[in-house]
Parts: C-alpha cells; sequence; structure tokens
C-alpha cells in the first residue's frame, strides 16, 4: 500500500514527464504514412487531451509523441484556431479567450497555454512507431 507521499511523488512524475511532449491527435495509418514519408504537410499539435480529441474522430485513432524541445523552435501559433475563436465571439462567448490572446506577447507558447494548440509546418522530423500512442 502506497503512503500519501508516495502518491504525490507519482502524479508529480508523471505531470513532469507528461509536460515534457507535444501531441498531434490523427488515425494509426496517418501516423505509420508519417513514419514512412516524413510530415509533408502542416499539423496541429498541442497537450494529450486536446489530441485525444482529435485523434477520436479517426477509426484506430493514436496520438504522436515528441519530446517539445524537438519542435517548438518550428512550430507557429495556430492562427486557424485563433481565427475561429475570433468568429465565433458571440457565439461561443470566446471573449476571455480571445482577450487572453490579445493582450499576450503572441507567441508560439502563448498560443500553446492560451489555445493548447501550436501549427507544426512540414519540417524535417525524425518520427518512428516508438512515438506512436495506441489509446
Amino acid at each position: 500500500m502506497m503512503n500519501i507521499k508516495q502518491i504525490i511523488r507519482e502524479e508529480v512524475d508523471e505531470f513532469e514527464v507528461t509536460d515534457n511532449y507535444i501531441y498531434h491527435g490523427t488515425s494509426y495509418d496517418n501516423a505509420i504514412n508519417m513514419v514512412n514519408n516524413g510530415l509533408i504537410e502542416s499539423t496541429y499539435w498541442g497537450g494529450r487531451d486536446n489530441a485525444e480529441g482529435y485523434a477520436y474522430s479517426y477509426n484506430e485513432p493514436v496520438l504522436i509523441k515528441v519530446l517539445k524541445s524537438d519542435i517548438m523552435g518550428s512550430t507557429e501559433p495556430n492562427h486557424t484556431l485563433i481565427n475561429y475563436y475570433r468568429d465565433n465571439i458571440k457565439e461561443d462567448d470566446n471573449s476571455d479567450t480571445i482577450n487572453l490572446w490579445d493582450d499576450s506577447d503572441k507567441t508560439v507558447e502563448d498560443s500553446l497555454n492560451i489555445f493548447d494548440s501550436v501549427i507544426l509546418p512540414p519540417i524535417s522530423l525524425y518520427i518512428d512507431e516508438n512515438d506512436i500512442v495506441r489509446i
């Protein structure tokens, strides 16, 4: 039986490891295509929960997991999502989120922190099957 310190330490360890990664949600077939051919088009990346939401829109949903440090220098803010929020302020009451963005420095980190999403343009990124997480 674990004591409370062990449980807290285990949860913190899991958070620290997970926090070093960024995820892309897709299908298994798309993931294998990325392994074999690289990233040939822009892709959306974010936190695990967000990526899982996208992955579940596919048959055979999976996540691709890479270290943030491997791609963050190549990513861009997700202006597609930002514009969606802007265009739907009244319908979805996204004004607080847009205000956070407008008051930020509008960096990639801001995009990730506020919208949990960034765009990775096609780059040379080595992805192998060990980076694929079945969900």
